[in-house]
């Protein structure tokens, strides 16, 4: 019972810290195909130059697609080809905020049913539902798994512009919600860098070693290994001396 209500307290003062942070967003460039969605429709529409997103609409890029964003304090935020991502991610999140949710996430693992499986938090932001009607020129995804790669390069698109609390809980979403042991490690590697950037060497030390235990365990006998793996293990090698 403490442990449910303590979830609670944290969920509301999360959902506190959102709603008194809203993000607003105008595209300003949009080449090839970029489509937006508002609020908690499941229909996409052609991005229009000008056009003010809110926090809870969304932005996708097609396969030839870019789109280039100024959010209301001037900042300007570039997405590339196949991205997807909630107008919220983008907002500024404070390191408080992150840490809720982390503790939200840890008191999920300690309150387990019956079958062993943690009971999955709530995103930060608004959540849209698996099956996404998009309008030409870009085709729909048949299966919620289909827009994994989308949602990674959303993640990356945070992480490029420095966006480190934004990119730990959109990877940790991400993490709830596909497999992602295709990328052998990749996601934890990226939240590691963030928590670097965040300058939280003891959370990065973590997430390193998880990446690499992840990439270890990776039975494709065709992959090579890829870049992020030697910077993990430079990483953490320069952590333990420090």
């Amino acid at each position: 019972m403490y442990l449910k209500n303590y979830k609670i307290i944290i969920a509301l003062a999360i959902g506190m810290v959102v709603n008194n942070l809203e993000a607003e967003v105008k595209i300003i460039e949009a080449e090839g195909d970029v489509m937006v969605r508002f609020g908690i429709e499941e229909s996409w529409h052609k991005a229009q130059i000008g056009s003010i997103l809110k926090n809870i609409d969304s932005i996708l890029s097609g396969e030839n697609g870019s789109v280039l964003l100024e959010l209301d304090s001037g900042i300007q935020f570039k997405l590339g080809p196949n991205t997807i991502l909630d107008i919220a991610d983008i907002r500024e999140i404070q390191e408080r905020e992150l840490f809720m949710y982390l503790m939200s996430q840890k008191i999920d693992k300690l309150e387990a049913p019956d079958d062993g499986k943690p009971i999955k938090v709530g995103n930060v932001s608004i959540i849209h539902g698996d099956s996404k009607q998009v309008d030409k020129p870009i085709e729909p995804a048949k299966e919620q798994e289909d827009w994994y790669p989308f949602e990674v390069n959303g993640a990356m698109a945070l992480y490029d512009h420095q966006y480190y609390p934004n990119t730990i809980i959109k990877c940790m979403k991400i993490q709830n919600k596909y497999d992602t042991s295709r990328d052998a490690g990749k996601i934890d590697y990226l939240i590691a860098k963030s928590f670097e950037g965040i300058n939280d060497p003891a959370q990065a030390r973590d997430a390193y070693q998880n990446a690499l235990d992840e990439y270890s365990q990776f039975k494709d006998p065709s992959a090579k290994e890829q870049s992020w793996v030697a910077d993990a293990r430079q990483a953490l090698q320069r952590i333990d001396r420090e």
